[in-house]
């Protein structure tokens, strides 16, 4: 033979319920006897670490089978009808075999039931509330070639050879394939707290103290020390999900999609308690004067890499969506009266919605969040806000909001899906470009 390659239809990323469709090219320059050809899509999820033998170092491998589809392209299904040979000759000439498979959606189960070794673990699904996992998307973290996990997905068609000596001819061929968001396997432990999933919202809380001369200050020990004058008012930022979605312990809006814009995911805004209250005294009129200004605003995702082989391996990475300076004053007569009181069991409290065009901002494609045995990917949201005084704005308080998110890709239910699901991000599963990153194991 002197050329053996796969060709496919469409070179795109591929997602549930697509398509992979292509031919297989053999070039014979005299003759070749063969008992078949074979093309086989496949899926794996791989991890690798290393632990100390006592000598040194012994690196372990961890595979697991998500997906095996395999066709016989050669001989025809007529001629394996009639035939009872098991070798076959191939004269000189090119010869072109057509295949066709079809991704499947979360109704095909990657138990890995197939492909089981000596040392082959499930560890994370067994601590999750999954019986098994879908297809995850193609994805690649590297740290060294002794630690990386790795999800990939490709074809592979093999010549056999009908011999006692296997002089099989190979060729493969990558796919990139990321699934519907609806057929995705994500930690639901991630957005749960125990037993019980996680509010559609995330809040931080700090106390502020307005002083004589109008600065704001955090009210802290040494504040409350040397500083007994001025206006206490707590204060809360809010972060509240928007988007729905149903997990296998029940619904949750805690969902953001990239290449969305965040303000369709989430809203924004500040509680009190009450409109100020004196440490010392309360004067009338008092809480009219009293202004925040919204400072700054910065908006982050943080993504979260666990694998193992032997041992758990993680990385943490940071990625910046949103770093505004603002300068928004606000008075604290602005603020609503909130019918919603249940989140933090206070009465009458007061709401001001930040404006989304203070914090409107693209939502970086990184990939999706997911699960298999061996790996698991999720992500958190920080939403950081910068608030001063009228009087001094270099003195700024920050709250931050964190909170555990599913992260899915943009769909558009609006018009048909065009040949591929987005194009893949740049670096796609390397998060070397993001902010600096914590690796531990």
């Amino acid at each position: 033979m002197t050329e053996f390659t796969i060709e496919l239809d469409h070179q795109k990323v591929y997602t549930s319920g697509d398509i992979v469709s292509g031919r297989v090219h053999l070039a014979v320059d005299e003759k070749v006897d063969l008992s078949a050809i074979d093309v086989t899509l496949f899926g794996y999820s791989k991890s690798r670490n290393k632990v100390h033998s006592g000598q040194g170092y012994v690196t372990k491998q961890e595979k697991h089978l998500l997906f095996k589809e395999e066709t016989t392209l050669f001989p025809p299904p007529d001629i394996q009808a009639v035939s009872k040979t098991e070798s076959y000759t191939l004269t000189e000439g090119s010869y072109s075999y057509n295949f066709t498979f079809t991704f499947p959606g979360k109704e095909h189960k990657a138990d890995c039931k197939v492909d089981k070794k000596f040392f082959h673990s499930h560890g994370y699904t067994k601590k999750e509330h999954l019986d098994s996992v879908a297809l995850a998307p193609t994805y690649f973290n590297k740290t060294s070639f002794d630690n990386y996990c790795k999800i990939e997905y490709y074809l592979e068609a093999v010549v056999r050879n009908p011999s006692i000596f296997r002089f099989n001819s190979k060729a493969t061929k990558d796919l990139m394939f990321h699934p519907a968001n609806q057929d995705m396997t994500y930690s639901v432990n991630h957005i749960m707290d125990k037993k019980s999933i996680l509010e559609d919202y995330e809040i931080c809380e700090k106390k502020l103290k307005y002083a004589s001369d109008g600065k704001l200050k955090e009210d802290g020990f040494f504040n409350r020390l040397f500083l007994s004058e001025g206006t206490i008012v707590p204060l809360s930022l809010d972060v509240e999900f928007k988007e729905g979605v149903e997990t296998p312990v029940g619904p949750s809006k805690r969902v953001v999609k990239t290449n969305g814009h965040i303000s369709d995911f989430i809203l924004v805004s500040l509680w009190t308690p009450s409109i100020g209250q004196s440490r010392e005294s309360k004067k009338e009129g008092e809480n009219g004067r009293l202004t925040l200004r919204i400072s700054s605003i910065k908006i982050k995702l943080i993504l979260r890499v666990r694998y193992y082989a032997v041992k758990h391996s993680r990385r943490t990475n940071k990625y910046v969506l949103l770093d505004k300076a603002l300068d928004n004053e606000i008075s604290l007569s602005d603020f609503e009266p909130a019918e919603d009181n249940a989140r933090s069991g206070v009465k009458g409290m007061f709401k001001f919605e930040l404006d989304p065009l203070w914090y409107d901002c693209d939502v970086t494609d990184v990939g999706q969040s997911f699960i298999t045995c061996n790996v698991k990917r999720d992500f958190e949201l920080q939403v950081a806000l910068g608030v001063a005084s009228s009087e001094d704005i270099t003195n700024e308080v920050v709250l931050k909001a964190v909170g555990p998110i599913i992260l899915q890709k943009l769909e558009d239910v609006e018009l048909n899906r065009p040949d591929g699901y987005g194009n893949p991000p740049p670096e796609y599963g390397d998060e070397k470009n993001s902010e600096p990153m914590e690796w531990g194991v």
